[in-house]
């Protein structure tokens, strides 16, 4: 059971003490999760074993039509310069726009109302949502990184080099409802993306990644005039565990990743539980 319907449930308790309003709000129906990913190459040598995985591609690349970009300054100021076939610029999530405060009858006004146990949980709710809503989509503090351990091994090993570690929370779509978010790596001299892509995280009976990512070939590694640049893709679908990390690999980069639940605060659900709220009998599921 998610914290959602864990609060479901809490707020349903109530009804045998005071019975929500017609108008109270609904409760929100998506799981929230944190996600952190690591995307790294390999500067050393590659195995001359491993060199026939490798495929160099100059074909057009295409990124979805919905694809999103991250809340930040860099993603804010970038130019994206997609593909000729979508000329699809990357957007930030609509916010739903708040309902206008109506305004006051002279009654009201002389005689405040009490809001009622149910009105005050559910009020509690949807400040959280709002909460979640407002950091979603937005890179976390670099201090609450999971996989800081993971890093400085990578970075220490002088074989590989962390080029990307990020961590956002987001609502997870159910599986068929992939919510594609931008990548885009710029650590090279002529200004273009080094790596660039997008990955996705879907719900199912597990979780899901989604992940194609584009790691672009030095001029001099290529022996074609192609117009288009060459690249390596790496295009993977992971099925993952919440709380675990997993790893999507190719010979020249690869992906480590990590998503996690997001449990509410425990004075959250004391107060609701003050209210009169059953306590939470089930954690979230771990799959």
């Amino acid at each position: 059971m998610s914290w959602l319907n864990r609060i479901a449930c809490a707020l349903a308790g109530l009804s045998a003490g005071v019975a929500f309003g017609a108008d109270a709000p609904a409760l929100p129906s998506d799981t929230w999760y944190r996600v952190e990913v690591i995307v790294f190459e390999r500067i050393a040598d590659i195995d001359p074993a491993s060199t026939q995985e490798i495929v160099v591609s100059h074909a057009p690349r295409a990124y979805p039509l919905d694809v999103i970009a991250f809340d930040d300054e860099a993603n804010r100021s970038a130019a994206y310069p997609l593909d000729a076939e979508t000329r699809a610029q990357p957007a930030l999530p609509a916010s739903k726009p708040n309902r206008p405060a109506q305004p006051q009858t002279q009654s009201q006004a002389m005689a405040p109302v009490t809001p009622s146990a149910a009105e005050r949980a559910a009020k509690l709710v949807a400040d959280y949502q709002a909460e979640l809503q407002g950091r979603s989509y937005k890179f976390e503090p670099s201090s609450t990184f999971l996989l800081g351990a993971e890093d400085g091994r990578l970075q220490r090993s002088n074989v590989y080099h962390v080029v990307f570690h990020r961590a956002w929370i987001q609502p997870v779509p159910d599986r068929d409802q992939l919510r594609p978010m931008l990548i885009q790596i710029r650590d090279r001299s002529d200004g273009l993306p080094r790596i660039e892509g997008f990955l996705g995280i879907t719900r199912g009976r597990y979780l899901h990644m989604d992940a194609r990512l584009w790691y672009a070939v030095n001029a001099h590694q290529t022996a074609t005039d192609a117009e288009e640049p060459g690249y390596m893709e790496l295009r993977e679908q992971r099925r993952m565990r919440s709380g675990e990390m997993h790893y999507l690999d190719h010979p020249k980069f690869g992906v480590l990743a990590r998503v996690d639940p997001i449990q509410p605060p425990e004075t959250l659900l004391a107060e609701l539980a003050r209210l009169g709220a059953p306590q939470p009998v089930s954690a979230v599921p771990t799959q």
